[in-house]
């Protein structure tokens, strides 16, 4: 898993650096809040890392939990928005989101992995 996401956090910053350089205005804003909350994302996964408690556990799970509905909703969102922008923009913007997407979702399930140790495997899948 954490090699997994070290991959998709190298895809992420990649896809979003694409979209700040192919993108302007609007664009270039949703690439630096994508990267704003996936920041506050690792910090809640090192507060867990680093004080397990009650209240650090059930933030991770709430900003790592099922996001796919609403990840959908706001790239169509975006698009109705970017409407008139180039296909390498829109391309480049549908990998920063898709990358982000993944970074939350296996940093949510290292939680998991962390949260329960006794599942069987899950120490070498870390």
């Amino acid at each position: 898993v954490l090699t997994d996401a070290r991959e998709a956090l190298i895809a992420f910053d990649r896809a979003s650096g694409a979209t700040r350089e192919v993108g302007e205005g609007e664009l270039r804003a949703i690439a630096q809040s994508m990267t704003e909350a996936l920041h506050f994302v690792l910090l809640a996964l090192h507060d867990v890392i680093h004080d397990p408690s009650a209240a650090n556990v059930e933030a991770l799970q709430e900003v790592t939990g099922e996001r796919s509905t609403m990840m959908d909703a706001m790239r169509k969102r975006w698009l109705a928005r970017l409407g008139g922008r180039s296909a390498d923009q829109l391309e480049v913007l549908f990998e920063a989101t898709t990358t982000f997407e993944r970074v939350v979702w296996l940093v949510g399930r290292l939680e998991r992995l962390l949260r329960d140790p006794a599942t069987p495997g899950s120490a070498a899948r870390v």
